[in-house]
């Protein structure tokens, strides 16, 4: 999906969207490839509430070549935690 397109979604339409990313584990977020459950890497973001502490929340899957491409663009190596 393009930023045009979602710069376009009213209020309603943005939150089925961002639930659909959050939610959904079978497609790719950034290319819509279909990713398998070994292959996919979740993007987490910590959040902090000062009632609740700080919370982690999934914003969505993506597939093991657009991490790659991630990861270059930000210039930093993937820890291997086996």
């Amino acid at each position: 999906m393009k930023l045009s397109e979602i710069r376009k979604m009213n209020d309603n339409e943005l939150k089925a969207f961002l639930m659909r990313m959050q939610n959904g584990n079978s497609f790719c977020a950034k290319c819509g490839e279909y990713v398998n459950t070994q292959s996919k890497k979740n993007v987490y973001i910590n959040t902090n509430d000062y009632i609740k502490g700080i919370r982690q929340r999934k914003l969505c899957s993506i597939c093991n070549n657009c991490y790659v491409d991630m990861l270059d663009y930000l210039g930093v190596q993937d820890i291997g935690w086996e």
